[in-house]
């Protein structure tokens, strides 16, 4: 089911008032950010099977440990050397793609870089934040739900929703703005794609003047 509606709507306390009570079972709760995560578990009254991001859930499925974890470039820029500006655009650039399963460069500098990049990794033993989505996304086995939640839909990538899908339940929820796309040009645009799901539109925005939330959807 798809819960569908602008900026301070609601959606969040639809999902933990009029679905999360209702649920029997177990129930995964995911967020794209911490803070979200944070505040749906602050708003709900018994306890969740899981409550977090979806990188935490990943961290949580392949037991690693926080020192396993390469949360910034700091290490390999020191290991490489060169400058960092250019090393960082060429990373950034090669996380967006596999976030949206896209073509890798075939410049001979980035594949040199890249190749180093992932060298790296596999010498230290370190996983970056899509190594973990990448892993989970074809495990053949993954911890089970009843429900699946799924607040800030609109901003998960295509990466991060082909994990959704590979996680066992039986029902799922996907709350979020489907107009939004502030990240859009990370390929955040696949719930809009979840055509066959049954909606729960909420259209009344409680952040902004009905005139003007109108004027803006013109």
């Amino acid at each position: 089911m798809l819960i569908l509606g602008p900026p301070g709507c609601g959606k969040t306390h639809y999902l933990t008032n009029e679905v999360i009570p209702k649920l029997q079972g177990s129930i995964c709760i995911l967020s794209f950010t911490k803070s979200g995560a944070k505040e749906i578990g602050s708003r709900l009254e018994e306890e969740a099977a899981f409550v977090g991001t979806l990188h935490s859930f990943c961290f949580q499925q392949i037991n690693l440990l926080s020192d396993q974890v390469m949360d910034s470039l700091d290490m390999f820029l020191k290991h490489i050397g060169g400058p960092p500006d250019r090393v960082k655009k060429v990373i950034a650039k090669y996380e967006l793609t596999r976030q949206t399963f896209g073509q890798k460069s075939s410049d001979p500098v980035s594949k040199m870089i890249i190749s180093k990049y992932e060298d790296f990794k596999e010498r230290t033993g370190l996983w970056d934040f899509t190594d973990m989505l990448e892993e989970c996304m074809s495990r053949q086995i993954m911890s089970e739900f009843d429900h699946m939640v799924i607040d800030e839909a609109q901003d998960m990538t295509p990466l991060q929703w082909a994990v959704i899908f590979n996680i066992p339940n039986k029902q799922m929820f996907a709350a979020g703005d489907d107009d939004q796309a502030i990240f859009e040009w990370t390929g955040a645009s696949a719930m809009r794609d979840l055509k066959d799901q049954d909606r729960k539109v909420l259209d009344q925005s409680y952040r902004l003047p009905r005139l003007i939330f109108d004027y803006s959807r013109e």
